[in-house]
């Protein structure tokens, strides 16, 4: 068999765990191998169902977005935390010139 939904292999997933049969005997009547059907419980134990299907162009294409964005987020962080850094000496030395 070739390619399987996300529900399919959530189905798979479910069935093997309930066989509690070895994977290597267990995937032979649905046409994948043993380290497939684990690397889809792995994969399924990390983000449910969601991880077990492809990302889309879309999909991708917001991540490459969402991490721009998090670059750039951070470099103005790194910037912010500076400037606050040199405000904070400044403060102190104006509280220090005052008293």
């Amino acid at each position: 068999m070739g390619h399987y939904s996300a529900k399919q292999k959530e189905k798979i997933i479910l069935k093997f765990r309930e066989s509690k049969t070895k994977a290597k005997n267990f995937v032979k009547s649905y046409g994948i191998s043993d380290q497939t059907l684990l690397n889809w419980c792995k994969k399924y134990d990390q983000s449910g169902i969601d991880g077990l299907g492809a990302p889309n162009s879309a999909d991708k294409e917001e991540l490459i977005i969402l991490r721009n964005e998090v670059k750039e987020l951070k470099k103005k962080n790194a910037e912010l935390e500076t400037r606050n850094e040199m405000w904070k000496r400044i403060e102190a030395l104006i509280s220090k010139k005052s008293s």
